[in-house]
C-alpha cells in the first residue's frame, strides 16, 4: 500500500493514501459509466479517470443510477486510507449532454466531504497516476548496460540494483535531504531524478541523474555523487551501450 502527503492548493495538509488491490479490477460493468471511466479531467486530458482511479483505490466500483429529480450519476467507490483511517470514499460525477459531465459530491464512509476535501482528493489521485506513469518512463532510459566515459567501467541497470526516489520513498543511508523529487516537481515536469544504486555488495546509495540524448542518438547519463551534507562530492558520465 501506497502512502504520500497530500498538501492541497492552501494550507491544509491531510493525509491520504491509495491502496489497488488489482488496477485491472472492474466490478460493474454497466456500461453507462463509460462516459466517466473513459473520460479526462480538463487539468490532465492525457490520463483516463477510470485508469486513475482504479490504481489509487482498492476494490475500485462503479455504478450508474437516477436519483429522484431524474438526474444521471455515475457513482464511483473504493478504498483508501484517510487521516490514517480506512474508509470507503464514494465520488459522485453528474452526466450531461453530449457526453460531458461535472464532478458531484465526495463522501467517505457516508459522511459528506466539503469540496475543497474533493478538489484535494483528486489532484492527489491523478499526480499519484501520473508519477508512476513517469517512473515507468524513466525506468525504460534508465535500465540497460552504461560505460563510464572516463574510466570505461561499465554498469548495468536493473529493476534489481536501481529505484527512483520520490518523496515517499525509503532513502538509503546517508542520503542527502534533497535526494528526492516531490509530487509537484512532476506536475511541473523535470528532467533531473534521484536513484538508489545497490553496488555489487548490497550497499546502497543515493545518485543524482540527468540523462540526455547525444547528437549520435546514444544516450548520456551525468550522475552526480553527493556528501551527505548535499556538496558535490564527484561527477561521472556514462553513455548507453546496450
Amino acid at each position: 500500500m501506497k502512502k504520500c502527503i497530500l498538501t492541497i492548493l492552501f494550507t491544509l495538509i491531510f493525509a491520504i493514501t491509495g491502496c489497488s488491490s488489482n488496477p485491472n479490477v472492474l466490478t460493474s460493468l454497466d456500461q453507462r459509466t463509460n462516459t466517466v471511466r473513459e473520460g479526462s479531467m480538463e487539468a490532465y486530458p492525457d490520463i483516463k479517470i477510470g485508469d486513475a482511479y482504479a490504481a489509487f483505490f482498492s476494490n475500485p466500483q462503479w455504478k450508474y443510477f437516477e436519483n429522484k429529480e431524474g438526474v444521471k450519476v455515475v457513482e464511483f467507490s473504493g478504498g483508501c486510507v484517510f487521516r490514517e483511517v480506512q474508509v470507503t470514499a464514494k465520488q459522485q460525477f453528474i452526466l450531461g449532454k453530449d457526453g460531458k459531465f461535472e464532478v458531484g459530491a465526495l463522501s467517505f464512509n457516508d459522511v459528506p466531504q466539503v469540496e475543497l476535501i474533493s478538489v484535494g482528493l483528486m489532484e492527489k489521485v491523478f499526480l499519484s497516476y501520473k508519477e508512476v506513469r513517469l517512473i515507468d518512463d524513466i525506468k525504460k532510459n534508465l535500465y540497460g548496460q552504461w560505460q563510464n566515459s572516463l574510466t570505461g567501467k561499465k554498469i548495468t541497470l536493473t529493476e534489481k540494483n536501481i529505484r527512483v526516489l520520490t518523496d515517499s520513498s525509503t532513502p538509503p543511508p546517508n542520503t542527502p535531504q534533497q535526494a528526492f523529487f516531490s509530487l509537484e516537481d512532476i506536475k511541473n515536469g523535470i528532467g533531473t531524478f534521484w536513484v538508489g544504486f545497490k553496488e555489487e555488495d548490497g550497499t546502497e546509495r543515493a545518485f543524482r541523474a540527468y540523462i540526455s540524448q547525444a547528437e549520435a542518438g546514444s544516450l548520456i547519463m551525468m550522475m552526480d555523487v553527493l556528501r551527505q551534507n548535499g556538496s558535490l562530492l564527484r561527477s561521472e558520465e556514462y553513455v548507453k551501450i546496450k
